[in-house]
């Protein structure tokens, strides 16, 4: 109710409901948390914290190029020798947020790279969507991910956002079965004994 009917000022719950401010003097703006500051199409010539950007900002590599810790940086990366407006919402910087999101539970084909599997929980709603489409995208274990989408004698990468809680992203190769010729075009001329 608070947010719908009374957003940027202050408003007290009421078990029927909300109560308006009682004065002016009582408008404030409302509490938030925003990732960075960070510029965008709504806040035209400058830099801003508000908590109005795109979900898909928060994952990397966007997350690191978008947001920063202050005013100054993001106005310094995107604003360089012009006028930089300052839209300040009041929030609080918090480069936590968004952080859970990186790290899923689940397996699925990787829509960043197209090369793997990964764990992260960016990848598009219609895979959860029934049970064929749980069965045909999401698995238990990265083997079972790259089992299903490469071939035995192609590399899958995993990314796997739990072991890298900074970007997001560490990458081993996996080879779904060993093979009886080297992979690579030329053979190494010096292989190791192990």
């Amino acid at each position: 109710c608070c947010n719908i009917h009374f957003k940027g000022k202050t408003c007290d719950v009421v078990q029927s409901g909300c109560k308006p401010p009682s004065s002016s003097d009582d408008i404030q703006l409302p509490s938030c948390a925003s990732p960075g500051w960070y510029t965008d199409k709504k806040h035209k010539g400058g830099c801003t914290n508000s908590e109005d950007y795109p979900h898909e900002w928060l994952y990397p590599p966007e997350r690191n190029m978008v947001f920063f810790s202050t005013f100054n940086e993001c106005c310094s990366a995107f604003f360089k020798g012009v006028e930089c407006k300052k839209y300040d919402f009041k929030c609080d910087i918090d480069p936590d947020i968004g952080r859970e999101f990186l790290c899923g539970s689940e397996w699925h084909p990787d829509p960043e790279t197209h090369t793997g599997c990964s764990n992260d929980a960016i990848y598009p709603s219609k895979w959860k969507s029934n049970e064929d489409a749980i069965a045909a995208y999401i698995f238990d274990t990265p083997e079972d991910c790259c089992q299903k989408y490469y071939s035995p004698d192609l590399s899958c990468q995993v990314r796997d956002a739990c072991k890298n809680p900074e970007d997001g992203v560490t990458r081993i190769e996996i080879t779904l079965e060993p093979t009886p010729v080297p992979t690579t075009r030329t053979p190494t001329l010096q292989p190791t004994l192990r």
